[in-house]
This record gives structure tokens, C-alpha cells and sequence, in this order.
């Protein structure tokens, strides 16, 4: 049987696979349509041109669409950047003359791909960066935005998982340390380039690489080995590694400074007697990191949950019962 489509609640064609059209959530919901990918699409931008006014539109959809300019901004920039809201109103909002509303428009992964690839062009570095954020922005707009004149533009590109590992190696040597650091602390970029970021000159790019989570193990086994596992900028950031082993997250739960014993405290890769010990740290913050850690275990969470503070014994509760819903 042919494959059917209907039209998202984003005004996107999604592909159907209930059995029949009656039992399709969005039939049931008051929009029978269903048809082939590219009768779809074409109703798609029907619809689109409709609310924009290119064809007559009934009061009620007229009303709808017309109504957002009587909202005031910071409305506007809450529906603008909703996930749920419809395609034909964010491309409306992406016409808007507000900086805010169009940036909450470029950074809001359910706008098309037309519509990024224009705010990609904004006059605006601030727009043209959410364009570069966004997850579901297209590689050829990525392209075009790793290589825009602005700083920040280019920065907001190193961040993005989807960024193309070209531009990740050619941004990993941007004079701008913050575009680096960026680069570093992308899960996305290749380990070479993790590795010779490991030699930066600027330390903060050195500890995001620390930090990120797909750093071979045996650089970050050498790192623990090295002389500069004794600077705390380092132990800080592999204190905060899921990669990092517990042997030595058990190790850095010694350290006398509380904000790396505390980066131990949540880390999801500290083990149970490691969590245990540091349940009794004197520091209060120290305990609440252990309270909030997945990785806690029940009879350890009903002990701080008779903590002497208050946030502890809130966080500790908290995640009890979100224990017992997953159970």
C-alpha cells in the first residue's frame, strides 16, 4: 500500500502510519487530510500562503494568524520559540521587525529549513547566531554560518553536534579563543582535534577537552598521569567527565577544594562507596550534588533526606519520588 502523509501540528507533512485515515490521531483530532508525500507538501504551502494572506482565508484562520500582531513582544517570543507551535506562524514571526522575535524563531528546531536559511542571512549577528545553534538547521546553512564574518556567528556554529567536521578542524585554529573552547566542548568534534586542543594555549579551552565526554580514554588516562593532574583547573574539569575512572573520581573526592569534590559528587560515573562518602561532607552543596545524582542509590537518598538542611533533604526527596515513578 502506497504511503500516506498528513499534515504535523507544525503545518509540516508527516509521514502516517496508523491502519486506516479514521484512526489517525491528527484525523481524529479534525484534519482528515491524507495523501501522497508531494500532495503533502503542496497542501503545506497552501495552507502557508493561505494564513499569509496569498489566497482568500476564512475569518477564523485569518483571526488566528492575524491576531499575533496585536500580542505584545515578549508573547510573541514565547510562541516564536515553542516547538508546538504551527509552521505558517513561525514563518510569520520570522518577518517580524523584533530582534527577539526572529531569534527565537532561528534557535526554535521545528522552523523549516527555508525559513533558517533565510534568518541565516539576518542583518542581525544575534539571529543569524540562533540560526547557527539550531539543531535542525541544514548543513549548507552550517556551511555558510562557520564561515560568517562575526565572531559570534562563528561561535554558536562550533557548538552544534551537526556542524560538519571540516569546519570543526578549520575552527579548532580560530584566533577567537571562545570559537575554540566551543569546538572543545563539542561532543561532535573528531578526537585528532580534541587532542590538539588538549595543547591550547588558553587554559579554558584545555579544560573543556577535559571535560568532554568523548576524549579518547587513554589521552585522559595520560592526563591523570601527567604532572598537571595537580592543577586544579584539570582536576576540576576531569572531575566532571562520565568518562573519567572511578578510581580516580575516588581519588579527586579527596581533594581539599569542595568545588572539584563537589564535580565528583555528580558525576554519574562515581561509585556507590564514593557517594556514600561524600553523603558526609561537611559542605552542604557537596551533599545536594550527591542527593540530585541519578546514580544515588535509595537507602543513601532516605539518609540525606533527614539532612540537617533544607536543600538536601528537598533534592533528596525529589529524587525518591522520581525514583519510585521510573519504578
Amino acid at each position: 500500500m502506497a504511503e500516506k502523509y498528513h499534515i504535523r501540528l507544525n503545518g509540516m507533512p508527516g509521514k502516517c502510519s496508523a491502519a486506516t485515515i479514521e484512526a489517525c490521531p491528527r484525523a481524529q483530532l479534525g484534519d482528515p487530510f491524507h495523501g501522497s508525500l508531494q500532495e503533502a507538501t503542496a497542501e503545506s504551502e497552501r495552507r502557508f500562503a493561505e494564513e499569509m494572506g496569498e489566497f482568500s482565508t476564512s475569518s477564523a484562520d485569518a483571526t488566528r494568524v492575524g491576531s499575533l500582531d496585536a500580542l505584545s513582544s515578549k508573547s510573541q517570543v514565547t510562541i516564536a520559540s515553542s516547538p508546538t507551535t504551527a509552521l505558517s506562524v513561525l514563518r510569520k514571526l520570522s518577518l517580524s521587525p523584533d530582534i527577539d522575535i526572529r531569534t527565537a524563531v532561528a534557535s526554535n528546531p521545528s522552523t523549516d529549513d527555508g525559513t533558517i536559511g533565510r534568518l541565516s542571512k539576518d542583518r542581525s549577528w544575534l539571529v543569524r547566531a540562533a540560526s547557527a545553534e539550531n539543531p535542525s538547521a541544514p548543513e549548507a546553512v552550517l556551511d555558510d554560518l562557520a564561515q560568517d564574518h562575526d565572531y559570534g556567528v562563528r561561535r554558536a556554529a562550533a557548538g552544534n553536534r551537526n556542524l560538519p567536521q571540516k569546519h570543526l578542524s578549520a575552527l579548532a585554529v580560530d584566533p577567537y579563543f571562545d570559537i575554540r573552547r566551543s569546538v572543545a566542548a563539542n561532543r561532535a568534534t573528531p578526537p585528532r582535534v580534541l587532542g590538539r586542543l588538549l595543547g591550547d594555549r588558553h587554559s579554558s579551552v584545555r579544560s573543556e577537552v577535559l571535560k568532554n565526554s568523548s576524549i579518547p580514554p587513554r589521552v585522559l588516562a595520560t592526563e591523570i598521569k601527567s604532572k598537571r593532574f595537580q592543577i586544579r583547573s584539570v582536576r576540576e574539569a576531569i572531575a566532571q567527565n562520565p568518562q573519567t575512572p572511578s578510581e580516580a573520581l575516588a581519588t579527586l573526592a579527596l581533594d581539599h577544594r569542595g568545588s572539584i569534590r563537589a564535580a565528583v559528587a555528580a558525576n554519574g560515573s562515581t561509585d556507590d562507596s564514593t557517594l556514600a562518602r561524600l553523603a558526609g561532607d561537611s559542605e552542604e552543596s557537596i551533599r545536594r550534588a550527591v542527593a540530585a545524582n541519578p546514580r544515588t542509590d535509595h537507602s543513601l537518598l532516605a539518609m540525606l533526606a533527614a539532612d540537617p538542611r533544607e536543600s538536601v533533604r528537598t533534592t533528596a526527596v525529589h529524587s525518591l519520588r522520581a525514583g519510585a515513578l521510573v519504578a
